[in-house]
């Protein structure tokens, strides 16, 4: 993988986190929830949500997909994992983001417990 390459696939990975902690914020309020109401539904404290929301600390992988499941969406849509909302279809052949989707699940693998 070339370093142009690497530092695109760090930047798409800052790029999802922004609109993952976008997303939980929009959804929440659009479903009129609190922050408080949603930690409760998703059975983690008021400031774990709020780490979220920030972009703050790293989440347990259970969190988010709890998170998502109370807020009615798939962690994909969360996360903006559609090649359409980041534009990379534009900027890259379908072998580069292929080869950007292994090296993603292979980090996502080294992080993820019991993987």
């Amino acid at each position: 993988m070339t370093t142009y390459m690497i530092q695109h696939v760090i930047s798409v990975v800052k790029e999802r986190s922004e609109i993952f902690m976008r997303k939980i914020r929009e959804l929440r309020e659009a479903q009129g929830l609190s922050q408080r109401d949603l930690a409760y539904r998703v059975g983690v404290s008021l400031p774990a949500i709020q780490r979220l929301e920030n972009g703050e600390g790293d989440p347990k992988w259970s969190t988010i997909e709890k998170t998502a499941n109370e807020l009615k969406v798939s962690v994909d849509h969360m996360m903006g994992r559609n090649v359409e909302s980041l534009h990379l279809a534009k900027r890259f052949s379908k072998e580069e983001l292929d080869l950007m989707v292994k090296f993603l699940e292979d980090m996502r693998s080294l992080y993820t417990p019991g993987t």
